[in-house]
């Protein structure tokens, strides 16, 4: 029993590893609660302009059931994505126009542009057997698991290339009009499930707290005509 406990035991370094990794799935759990909480509430934002579009329709009986109700809200939804979606479709247009006219400026067809923009950016060297980690390696095992023991070396710093400045811009536009295009896309679904669910409560018919016994309606009597006197 001492034997093998012993044989589990760990040493220092396997110790700060051990810590640093539960420190790091803590960090990642917070986040990712974070960004739940924060796409849940971005969605709920979204899903109440449905109401804000369909409330005098309903209010005023413009549509009288279920699938009435859908259709207009349907309609109405797309409509809004149409309209939101000019600007992203605005901004992918003027990210090809001016790589159109800096590549007849400058020549510069095959230009990668991408890969240009990829400039801006640190990169890590994710090569364990590069020369970089010769002397402290990149990885270690710990309980059978492969684990970063350092933070990558840095392959290449960001550097800025005054030639490439068009190349910066239209990639940058290209990525923010479909990033933008993907959260106004995000938001049509978020109106449509709010939609389908007013449709179902909005008309809903139910017996739940009925009770017959307490729905007869009795006869009111007359009151009797006043006296002459």
């Amino acid at each position: 029993m001492i034997e093998s406990l012993a044989s589990v035991a760990l040493n220092e370094n396997d110790k700060r590893l051990l810590v640093v990794l539960i420190v790091l799935l803590l960090i990642l759990f917070l986040l990712f609660g974070l960004l739940g909480m924060g796409i849940r509430a971005i969605l709920r934002r979204q899903a109440e302009k449905m109401d804000t579009i369909m409330s005098d329709v309903a209010r005023t009986h413009v549509v009288d059931s279920p699938r009435q109700f859908k259709r207009l809200a349907f309609k109405k939804n797309n409509r809004l994505l149409y309209r939101q979606a000019l600007i992203p479709f605005a901004l992918s247009v003027l990210s090809l126009l001016i790589w159109v006219f800096a590549s007849l400026a400058m020549d510069s067809w095959g230009l990668n542009i991408f890969s240009c923009f990829n400039e801006l950016f640190f990169h890590f060297e994710w090569d364990a057997s590069a020369e970089a980690y010769r002397e402290e390696p990149l990885l270690v095992r710990v309980f059978g698991m492969t684990l970063l023991a350092r933070f990558p070396a840095v392959k290449e710093s960001p550097r800025f290339v005054l030639e490439h400045l068009p190349a910066y811009i239209e990639v940058a536009l290209f990525y923010f009009s479909w990033a933008y295009y993907a959260f106004l896309c995000q938001g049509w679904i978020a109106r449509f499930a709010m939609a389908s669910s007013r449709a179902k409560t909005i008309y809903s018919k139910s017996l739940k707290d009925f009770k017959a016994e307490e729905d007869i309606q009795y006869a009111r009597k007359e009151p009797a005509p006043p006296s002459e006197d």
